[in-house]
């Protein structure tokens, strides 16, 4: 994963940099575009994640979270198994497990995590027991995220558990 960091972006990655745009209302109630630009300081969240990857990345690291490891010097199997158990529950069929949401869809466990920084969003699900996978992410917010956003969790979900 050579297009993969955290925190600020590097040089030689700056032009490749996506803007990040933020929807709403001006004063006059007219619909406006904010562009926030390509870069920001993740600052004291550095820590809880700040992995900022172009979807080719996001998609080798999920293959390698349902396949097996090149190597040993990768993550081991062992640490893979515990990511995909459930911890703390987090409202019906859903968990905290170890960096990773457990989400239960009839059958089908469904795993994954999610963030977002500025305007920009990324969501990555998968089916351990089929390999099969989706992966989103979104540059701008606007305020009709909640709503929205649960219904496209909700059709992934039961995209993934067939």
């Amino acid at each position: 994963m050579q297009r993969s960091y955290f925190r600020g972006t590097p040089k030689y990655l700056r032009s490749q940099r996506s803007h990040n745009y933020a929807v709403g209302k001006n004063e006059a109630g007219v619909e406006t575009v904010e562009d926030r630009g390509p870069d920001f300081d993740p600052g004291i969240t550095t820590p809880n994640g700040g992995w900022n990857a172009p979807l080719g990345d996001v998609a080798r690291f999920v293959a390698f979270l349902t396949g097996k490891p090149a190597n040993e010097n990768e993550l081991s199997r062992a640490s893979v198994e515990q990511m995909r158990q459930p911890g703390k529950p987090m409202g019906p069929d859903r968990w905290m497990g170890l960096s990773t949401y457990v989400i239960k869809r009839g059958e089908a466990t469904i795993l994954g995590h999610t963030g977002g920084q500025a305007s920009f969003r990324g969501y990555l699900y998968f089916n351990p027991a089929t390999s099969a996978a989706v992966i989103y992410a979104f540059n701008t917010t606007s305020d009709a995220t909640g709503e929205k956003q649960a219904a496209l969790n909700d059709r992934v979900f039961d995209f993934l558990a067939k």
